[in-house]
């Protein structure tokens, strides 16, 4: 299962369907259980299905309101011996 950000919102790609969820980005990846929620989701019809062209959205990075810190930052400490 993959889960996109995207300018249609967010969308879930299970197998070869793509399914646009019916919740914020937030909302979605903060939960516990990630996969066995989204799953749910598509069986109760939080996520439906959609028919969707990538050429028509955009993706967007993968977070919304949550703190990234240091992503892909190293730190060394100066004048230390």
């Amino acid at each position: 299962m993959k889960l996109y950000r995207t300018t249609a919102g967010v969308i879930l790609e299970s197998g070869d369907r793509l399914y646009r969820h019916s919740s914020d980005w937030d909302t979605v990846v903060n939960r516990s259980g990630l996969f066995q929620s989204l799953r749910d989701d598509i069986l109760s019809g939080k996520a439906v299905p959609v028919s969707l062209q990538w050429s028509s959205v955009s993706l967007l990075a993968p977070a919304q309101l949550q703190e990234v810190w240091a992503a892909g930052v190293t730190y060394t400490q100066i004048g230390r011996a």
